[in-house]
């Protein structure tokens, strides 16, 4: 939602932005601040996972490839575009989320 919204007001054509799914990636980041029962549930899930390196090839591409440029906005998976959540094309709640954002990070202006 907040990707579509960044997409819809952006100022400059030249800049894109994109919601990228990676995966499961093979990290630390589940067994960061948690309990024992967690971190060890984290171990083994993330067992299924693929490197980081894997998990960034969505990333890449979108920023390199010639078949992402104008495709800005959109959510990607396994680098290609895909539909979201029904409720993230509602224009009033993406409009209200990125109000949200904004109030609670303190912006009065983000483009300014």
């Amino acid at each position: 939602m907040f990707v579509s919204e960044l997409h819809k007001r952006k100022l400059e054509e030249n800049v894109s932005a994109y919601a990228i799914q990676p995966g499961l990636v093979k990290t630390d980041i589940g067994v960061k601040r948690t309990n024992w029962l967690h971190a060890l549930a984290w171990k083994i899930r993330r067992s299924g996972g693929v490197s980081p390196a894997e998990g960034a090839q969505c990333q890449i591409f979108c920023a390199s490839a010639a078949e992402a440029k104008g495709q800005s906005g959109l959510y990607w998976d396994k680098c290609k575009p895909k539909p979201s959540a029904k409720y993230t094309y509602v224009e009033d709640e993406r409009a209200r989320l990125w109000e949200m954002c904004m109030e609670m990070c303190g912006i009065e202006d983000f483009f300014g």
